[in-house]
């Protein structure tokens, strides 16, 4: 007899453990959750790469805006002749017969094509 209660202890045991890891892996933290969490994972990773894709292109568009501004900004300075506060502006008058600095002087324009 006690062999017979032996082998039904091993098997409720083994028939206990069975029914545990059948819960663990089919239950709400088992192997679908994990699947599941994975999955979720997949797509949180994708997301992430196209927010770190926009987050460059909207870096790029202010520094390009950034450069923009002060461009437009040293321009009309030069054309309204503006300074800022403790900035200094020289205005040099051209002698008569002097070509302007930047001024590319075209066959037409200069005295012996005339």
């Amino acid at each position: 007899m006690r062999p017979l209660v032996s082998r039904l202890m091993v098997i409720v045991a083994v028939l206990l453990v069975s029914a545990f890891a059948l819960v663990c892996l089919i239950g709400p933290t088992g192997l679908t959750a994990y699947l599941d969490k994975r999955k979720e994972i997949s797509i949180l990773r994708s997301k992430k790469v196209a927010l770190e894709q926009e987050v460059t292109d909207l870096s790029k568009e202010n520094r390009d805006l950034d450069v923009q501004t002060s461009e437009q900004e040293l321009q009309i300075r030069r054309r309204l002749k503006l300074v800022k506060p403790k900035e200094k502006l020289f205005i040099f008058d051209q002698q008569p017969g002097q070509r302007s600095p930047g001024r590319i002087q075209s066959p037409t324009d200069s005295p012996a094509g005339r």
